[in-house]
């Protein structure tokens, strides 16, 4: 029998803090990757190792939270997401 989670609400300050910290931390990145003394190629290709790592764990993230009751998700979508996420660590 699938266990049933209790589902608790975030409150309003924790929901903009956590959208501080993720707004900051990007555009933290994203400066530095601007200002990092290399070629445009070379930061251009780790903007979008970046882009791929931030995604892959948004997409990481919704896998486990939407099989967390029960599987919804096919087996090579599973390995899919767990090898993108390897992939971009």
């Amino acid at each position: 029998m699938p266990q049933k989670y209790l589902i608790r609400r975030d409150t309003s300050s924790w929901s903009v803090q956590v959208w501080l910290s993720f707004g900051l931390a990007v555009t933290a990145c994203t400066i530095g990757i601007w200002h990092m003394p290399s070629q445009k190629l070379d930061r251009a290709f780790l903007a979008v190792g970046f882009c791929f790592c931030l995604f892959a764990s948004f997409t990481l993230a919704k896998m486990i939270r939407d099989n967390r009751d029960e599987r919804i998700d096919t087996s090579a979508w599973v390995i899919t997401v767990w090898a993108g996420f390897a992939m971009a660590v």
